[in-house]
């Protein structure tokens, strides 16, 4: 089995979005300490009927720094 080294991943931006038909999506980002950008239309696709609306939080590495 190779050996794998551990790196540290600087990562700066972590983002996440969610149908606004399903609110419930966006509780759980915002409980796991992400913030509201806003709403992009017809930004995504479902299954259901095609395209959609789309909710969007992010989180910068300074924001997570600061909160904890």
């Amino acid at each position: 089995m190779p050996l794998v080294k551990s790196k540290l991943l600087r990562i700066n931006r972590i983002e996440s979005c969610h149908d606004p038909r399903n609110p419930n999506s966006g509780a759980v980002m915002q409980k796991a300490g992400l913030f509201y950008e806003g709403t992009a239309r017809q930004a995504d696709k479902n299954n259901q009927e095609g395209f959609c609306d789309a909710c969007y939080y992010a989180i910068l590495s300074e924001d997570w720094r600061a909160a904890i």
